[in-house]
């Protein structure tokens, strides 16, 4: 499953990058929380409460790798890159174009799907089992 003779991303490289992606996701979900609290337009058409709950349980996720369990936590990988390239990026991209008035701005619009293009792209490094670790147990080592 690893591929042989190309550089791989460290597993605990991977997981900081996969934690700054929920805490973004989760960021982003609390501003469109805070604009339709302060009754400004939220930033785009997803519930901002199941957002932020999304981010959570993906951040949960993670923890099977920091436990060891890298069968389960790419396994999980996989949900995530079908959850989130379905809801994060293909139905923005979609709702963008067919109702542009949903969201905040064009901008914001961009945003929450280029922001979701990254944690795909990492959940699929991880799918594809694409890092290494000197030990599965503890993904800190080599930091």
């Amino acid at each position: 499953t690893h591929l042989q003779g190309h550089r791989q991303m460290r597993l605990s490289v991977l997981l900081k990058l996969q934690l700054a992606y929920a805490a973004t996701g989760a960021g982003f979900n609390a501003v469109s929380l805070l604009a339709g609290a302060l009754g400004m337009k939220a930033l785009t058409p997803t519930n901002p409460y199941l957002g932020l709950m999304v981010m959570l349980v993906y951040a949960s996720f993670l923890l099977t790798a920091y436990k060891g369990h890298l069968a389960l936590y790419r396994l999980l990988m996989v949900c995530a890159l079908l959850l989130f390239g379905y809801s994060g990026v293909y139905v923005h991209i979609v709702q963008m174009h067919q109702q542009p008035e949903l969201y905040y701005s064009s901008g914001i619009a961009i945003t929450a799907i280029v922001i979701n293009v990254f944690g795909w792209l990492l959940n699929f490094i991880a799918a594809l089992g694409c890092f290494n670790c000197k030990n599965p147990a503890s993904p800190r080592s080599g930091n």
